[in-house]
């Protein structure tokens, strides 16, 4: 049923894709993002050998910003209280005049050298041809074993009555109250996302459409955050 598999280096195909649903695999934004910034800061890239691939001119500047701005985590995470920040530049370039600013561009998806911030879910979603009408099955990382049963349960159903796939009408957008859409209601995109709007959030990388942007704690709050999550 799986006939292609998208991730960093792919989604620049998903505008020419044509497929009968697309799964997308959520995470918790939170540990998404840490997530995220560990495994590409520059010094885990280095130890992973993976530096050698990274263009000469790009792969200085990467370090040097990396190294000068926020060489840890907390370094980081100290540098995104608050919002507003100015970076003009192309998404390639590697501009840290400012770490506040390069750090806040950084974690807006705005420097494409960091893969997986640039491409959050906003950015994603504006990838998917004709979305509204596409029909979008999604998976939560931590309810990954649930989520891929009801999935599989989706999938092989009768469909022999079922107007969606002849429409490609998707779940969450459709009108038609079927037995099937009340049976898999909690397979649409918003119902996915919504049980991450119980835990605190510091980050606002969450960007699909009416899902609340979670507000950027203190600096002291998301310290001790930051902290327990270590532990």
């Amino acid at each position: 049923m799986i006939e292609s598999y998208y991730h960093v280096a792919d989604f620049g195909l998903l505008p020419q894709s044509q497929h009968d649903f697309y799964l997308l695999t959520l995470r918790d934004p939170y540990d998404r993002t840490i997530s995220s910034f560990v495994y590409e800061h520059y010094l885990n890239v280095k130890a992973r050998g993976e530096e050698v691939n990274i263009k000469k001119n790009i792969r200085k500047d990467f370090e040097k910003a990396c190294l000068t701005c926020f060489p840890t985590l907390e370094s980081f995470v100290a540098l995104l209280n608050g919002n507003e920040f100015h970076y003009p530049h192309h998404k390639s370039e590697i501009v840290y005049d400012s770490c506040q600013d390069f750090a806040r561009a950084v974690f807006h998806g705005r420097v494409r050298i960091f893969h997986h911030s640039f491409f959050n879910y906003r950015k994603i979603q504006g990838l998917i041809p004709n979305i509204q009408q596409q029909t979008l099955l999604v998976t939560r990382l931590e309810y990954l074993w649930h989520d891929w049963d009801a999935v599989n349960q989706y999938l092989t159903r009768d469909t022999s009555n079922d107007p969606r796939l002849s429409t490609a009408v998707s779940p969450r957008t459709n009108n038609t109250k079927s037995k099937h859409q009340h049976q898999h209601q909690h397979l649409s995109l918003m119902t996915m996302i919504k049980p991450y709007e119980a835990h605190p959030k510091i980050l606002t990388i969450l960007h699909w459409p009416q899902c609340r942007r979670y507000p950027l704690e203190s600096l002291e709050e998301r310290q001790q955050m930051m902290q327990l999550h270590s532990d």
